[in-house]
């Protein structure tokens, strides 16, 4: 629940989905009249999922932990042959 654009809820963790661009500009063009419900089921069906994960107190964080990493440049040739 929002009240005044400040979060009054007391989740630790927040797990949902990610809306691109493409989805905010396929609602836009559905309210504005430009494409039906038809079309706009038929343009989010195929939308390939994002989550997003929000840590939003110290215990939440206090679940993690850490068990390595790796250095992306060796892990990965291709990269190495690309200029950044």
């Amino acid at each position: 629940m929002v009240l005044f654009g400040k979060d009054a809820t007391d989740y630790d963790l927040v797990v949902g989905g990610v809306a691109n661009d493409k989805v905010f500009n396929t609602v836009e063009l559905f309210f504005d009249g430009w494409i039906d419900k038809a079309e706009v089921i038929k343009r989010l069906r195929y939308e390939k999922p994002n989550v997003q994960i929000c840590f939003r107190t110290e215990r939440a964080l206090s679940l993690l932990h850490f068990e390595g990493s790796e250095n992306c440049m060796t892990a990965n040739p291709i990269l190495l042959q690309k200029k950044i």
